[in-house]
């Protein structure tokens, strides 16, 4: 039979490392909830008079370490913020509960806040309103995604949010104009000016994403037109600073930023991308060195900003490249840039979205402190979150694996097994978190209600 303060220990560990404590909807009014709590227990009845030896530390939601009342040794209780949950998560580190993100098309997003017109503009004028909005409402730990320039494709956030002044970039002037309309979506040819000459890209644009129907570089040789791109060092962050000022230290930043490989695919396209690293091999390789070179200098630039962290994306090596061809062609260009990103004090995910099972090792070798997607079959991946968790987890921690297409169905059943599944394979031990390997398109109400559900039941 167990003694009074073995019994009391117990009741404590219930109760305060609990995660309904530290569930969303519990507000600050918490702390005072414990405390009151913790001085009824000790003050009399059964708890009085046990010689407790120790302080208890709460960390609270402000991030104050409040020492209160002797308590059992060794008992701490932890309470994050939503910021500091993904970030010691991210590191490994010990949090009072899993942290749950997931990354949201723009199209669901104006869907789910009423938004109608230009998008990023209202994201960009009140992220506390918008997007953190969103992401309470559903629960999840607050998580900002921003993107750098992946030029024709993904213009319209970095420009809202970084910007050069045309002084500096007078040796890479942009001009767009308007070709035709493709059932009803306008065809726009972007025209890259630079001292040797123009380069062109065509894409169509649509709603939410624009569409590359010609890269960039029609021929490898011009690859080195690229250095005419203005330099990060004079890039202007104002607009970024202002912009995390809005988030009050209440959400995860992460900036998207991609890898020197997928990058030339952005500027080259993948096919011919591909033919080069075997027909000009000694070429692609002193492409994608330049390139890191630039990415390098960028990551310095941001790191001065305030941002918590990159992703350093390499989608394009998820169509199937094969381990020899990212051990060669990838892998070692991207770890001077994880380096430099955690040298400037960042942290640093590695995104490879759809087949990755057979890089997992590698991936874990880039110096990144977390590796993504984690794509499942049922989304055109092929990761078993169980093993990517026994194969790498003690190295690197993970985001994703969650089969966020299920949410679309509204099958409550269907969405609760694959929150277990994934929770079941990689949340013990820490150093996960759950996320859908993809973006999410669509969702139904019920779904959510049904994911959040799994996530307390599985935590309680």
């Amino acid at each position: 039979m167990s003694s009074p303060k073995q019994q009391h220990l117990a009741e404590l560990k219930k109760y305060f490392v609990s995660k309904r404590i530290c569930r969303r909807g519990v507000e600050h009014h918490h702390n005072k909830k414990i405390a009151l709590y913790a001085m009824s227990k000790l003050k009399g009845g059964a708890a009085g008079g046990l010689g407790l030896p120790e302080p208890c530390t709460l960390v609270t939601e402000e991030s104050d370490s409040v020492p209160f009342i002797k308590c059992l040794k060794g008992l701490r209780v932890i309470c994050l913020t939503g910021r500091e949950r993904i970030i010691k998560a991210l590191r490994r580190q010990p949090t009072d509960r899993i942290p749950v993100v997931n990354f949201f098309h723009q199209s669901y997003t104006a869907r789910e806040l009423g938004i109608k017109g230009p998008l990023v503009n209202k994201l960009v004028q009140d992220p506390q309103e918008t997007m953190m909005a969103l992401q309470r409402k559903l629960k999840h730990d607050p998580l900002i995604n921003l993107y750098t320039f992946k030029e024709p494709e993904i213009i319209t956030w970095p420009e809202a949010i970084l910007r050069w002044a045309p002084e500096d970039r007078t040796d890479w002037v942009i001009e767009e104009t308007l070709l035709r309309h493709d059932d009803g979506k306008p065809v726009i040819k972007r025209v890259y000016h630079t001292p040797k000459g123009d380069l062109q890209a065509v894409y169509r644009k649509d709603a939410y994403q624009k569409w590359v129907l010609e890269p960039i570089l029609k021929e490898e040789t011009e690859a080195g037109w690229l250095n005419f791109r203005p330099a990060p060092e004079k890039l202007d962050t104002t607009p970024l600073r202002e912009y995390l000022a809005k988030l009050k230290g209440e959400a995860f930043t992460l900036l998207d930023i991609r890898g020197s490989f997928d990058e030339l695919c952005g500027f080259r396209g993948l096919t011919e991308t591909l033919y080069d690293l075997y027909d000009h091999s000694d070429k692609t390789k002193a492409t994608l060195a330049s390139l890191r070179d630039y990415t390098v200098r960028l990551v310095k630039k941001l790191g001065t900003t305030g941002i918590d962290g990159i992703l350093l994306n390499e989608s394009a090596v998820g169509t199937g490249l094969s381990p020899k061809a990212f051990l060669e062609f990838v892998l070692p260009y991207d770890q001077v840039i994880a380096e430099a990103a955690k040298e400037a004090g960042l942290l640093v995910s590695y995104h490879i979205c759809g087949k990755s099972n057979k890089l997992l090792e590698l991936m874990a070798e880039s110096g990144a402190d977390a590796i993504e997607t984690l794509a499942p079959p049922e989304v055109s991946g092929d990761c078993d979150l169980a093993q990517a968790k026994k194969r790498v987890g003690d190295r690197v921690a993970l985001w994703g694996g969650f089969n966020e297409r299920v949410l679309a169905a509204g099958d409550r059943q269907l969405v609760k097994r694959e929150v277990h599944r994934c929770l079941s394979a990689a949340a013990e031990g820490g150093g996960y978190i759950l996320r859908g390997a993809g973006q999410i398109y669509e969702a139904t109400p019920e779904a959510w209600d049904a994911f959040t559900e799994a996530v307390e039941e599985f935590q309680s």
